[in-house]
C-alpha cells in the first residue's frame, strides 16, 4: 500500500499549483511514479494516482513531456490502460494522461 499513497500523494502536490507540479517534477516524481506504475501493474489505484499525476505535471511543467517520456511513463501509462480495459475511471485519466503528455498533437486539443 505504500505504493499507493506515495502515487497519491505526488498526484495531490502536482496538482496542487504550478509551483508543487515544478517541486514534484524536479525532484524525481516523474521516475518514481513511472517505475511504481510499472512495477505495481495489477494494482489499480497506483495506475490511477500515477496517470492523474503524470498528468498535472505534463500541463504545468513545460518540460515535463520529455522527462516523462524518457522515463518511461508513456509506455506505463498504456500498459496500465491495456492491463485495466475495463476500469473506467483509468481508462479516462489514461487518456488524459497521455493527452496532456502529447500536448502537441491536433487529436488533444
Amino acid at each position: 500500500r505504500i505504493q499507493v499513497s506515495g502515487c497519491y500523494l505526488a498526484s495531490r502536490w502536482a496538482r496542487a499549483s504550478q509551483d508543487w507540479a515544478q517541486r514534484v517534477a524536479e525532484g524525481g516524481g516523474v521516475e518514481l511514479v513511472a517505475l511504481a506504475m510499472q512495477n505495481h501493474l495489477a494494482e489499480v489505484d497506483v495506475q490511477v494516482f500515477g496517470c492523474m499525476m503524470l498528468k498535472a505535471v505534463a500541463d504545468q511543467v513545460a518540460e515535463s513531456p520529455q522527462v516523462i517520456a524518457h522515463f518511461r511513463g508513456v509506455e506505463a501509462v498504456l500498459q496500465s490502460l491495456q492491463q485495466h480495459a475495463e476500469e473506467g475511471q483509468l481508462q479516462e485519466v489514461g487518456v488524459r494522461a497521455l493527452c496532456s503528455i502529447g500536448q502537441q498533437d491536433r487529436m488533444c486539443r
